[in-house]
């Protein structure tokens, strides 16, 4: 099974690491706002240095997934309670779509998977605030411009804790069965244990011949840092297992991720390699 690396993986010293940690795949991340603050203005300069990145990545031998987000404040519709952070439906699907066009156009060969939206079954959480049917809508919208369009990663609560989490069930299922897409993504950062179970409930809702990848892979919680070595052998060894196409590890460097620090990475902030960065180095790549 392909590994992969979710974001903290650009800059000079991060590429050294993805060099070192023989990555296979690497994950970023585009709004519409970063690149059209205004409806008649296109500022490339932030979407251009990521793309440096990516052209990097590739030279280093890695595949690329883009995670694309609408999140627009003049280009969205207003949706009452959302979230400051949450994707609304756009105003106009076909300028929408001209905004998927003009990024195909500008960055598809540097770009393998375009996926569109992260965890948008979580309506009234961080990103969601879309319908099912308003995001099916801007997945078919995206599906005639995009190739290789993957689904957003659903989060993990949705498929290892169905029974707590109804409404996010019944998103996930509907988009599942309903919407058209190449690639399906499930994230995971529940116990081991119930890892094999979660990828199932996913596959069963699937289309057919579709992949399943995950690419937010990661654990909860403190632990020694032998401990997250050994679990991210583990979660790895699960994710393959259960037939995952390939597995992105969260992230590559510790960072402040949604206004909380986050202690998954596989460095610290002061750049010193952990444990689990030699545990992940030693992961088998197929």
């Amino acid at each position: 099974m392909p590994k992969g690396i979710a974001f903290g993986w650009r800059g000079a010293a991060a590429t050294e690491d993805l060099l070192a940690l023989d990555a296979q795949w690497v994950r970023e991340s585009l709004n519409r706002q970063q690149v059209q603050p205004r409806r008649d203005v296109w500022d490339w300069t932030y979407a251009d240095a990521l793309a440096g990145g990516l052209r990097k990545a590739r030279a280093a031998g890695c595949q690329t997934l883009l995670t694309v987000r609408a999140f627009s404040s003049w280009a969205s519709k207003a949706v009452p309670g959302a979230a400051s952070t949450a994707t609304r439906p756009p105003k106009d699907l076909r300028q929408y779509q001209a905004f998927l066009e003009a990024l195909v156009d500008r960055y598809g060969s540097l770009v393998d998977v375009w996926q569109i939206e992260n965890e948008i079954e979580d309506v009234g959480g961080y990103f969601g605030a879309l319908t099912v049917a308003q995001y099916i809508e801007m997945l078919s919208a995206a599906h005639e411009v995009v190739p290789s369009l993957c689904l957003a990663g659903f989060a993990s609560q949705t498929s290892a804790e169905p029974s707590t989490h109804p409404k996010m069930v019944a998103f996930a299922e509907s988009v599942l069965r309903s919407a058209p897409y190449d690639m399906a993504d499930a994230h995971s950062y529940a116990p081991v244990s119930k890892m094999a179970a979660q990828f199932a409930w996913v596959r069963a809702r699937m289309q057919v011949g579709v992949p399943l990848i995950c690419t937010e892979l990661g654990w909860e919680g403190s632990h020694s840092e032998s401990e997250r070595a050994a679990d991210l052998t583990a979660r790895f060894t699960a994710a393959r297992a259960a037939g995952v196409s390939a597995a992105f590890w969260f992230l590559l460097r510790d960072a402040q991720v949604a206004g909380n620090a986050d202690e998954n990475g596989l460095i610290r902030t002061d750049g010193r390699r952990k444990l689990s960065f030699a545990a992940y180095v030693a992961l088998p790549k197929a």
